[in-house]
C-alpha cells in the first residue's frame, strides 16, 4: 500500500511539474513574442522617425531654395531700379546743365540788348 501511495504521489507531482513546465514554457513563449513585437515596433518607429527627419530636411532645403530664388529676384529688381534711377539722374543733370547754359546765353543776350 505504501508503494501505491508513493506511486500516486509521484504521478501527481510529475503531472504538477509537467503542468508548471508547460505553463512556464507558455509564459516564456508569450514574453518572447511580446519582446519581438516591441523590437519590431521600435525598429519601425526608428525608420518612421528617419523618414520624418528626411522629409523635414527636404522641406527645409526646398524653402531655402525658394528664399534664394526670391532674394535673387529682389536683387535683380533692385539693380534694375538703381540703374534706371542713375540713368534718369544723368538725364536730369544734362537737362539742368542745358537749361543753365541757355539761361546764361539768354542773360548775355539780354545784357547786350540792354546796352544797345
Amino acid at each position: 500500500r505504501l508503494q501505491e501511495d508513493f506511486d500516486i504521489l509521484k504521478s501527481q507531482k510529475t503531472r504538477a511539474v509537467e503542468d508548471l513546465r508547460s505553463a512556464l514554457k507558455s509564459s516564456v513563449d508569450q514574453l518572447n513574442r511580446i519582446i519581438h513585437d516591441e523590437i519590431r515596433d521600435r525598429q519601425h518607429e526608428g525608420s518612421l522617425m528617419k523618414a520624418r527627419v528626411a522629409n523635414e530636411k527636404s522641406d527645409r532645403e526646398a524653402d531655402v531654395d525658394q528664399l534664394r530664388n526670391e532674394l535673387e529676384n529682389h536683387k535683380q529688381e533692385f539693380n534694375s531700379h538703381r540703374d534706371n534711377t542713375l540713368i534718369f539722374k544723368g538725364y536730369m543733370n544734362h537737362d539742368i546743365e542745358t537749361i543753365a547754359t541757355m539761361l546764361t546765353e539768354v542773360g548775355k543776350n539780354k545784357g547786350e540788348l540792354c546796352i544797345e
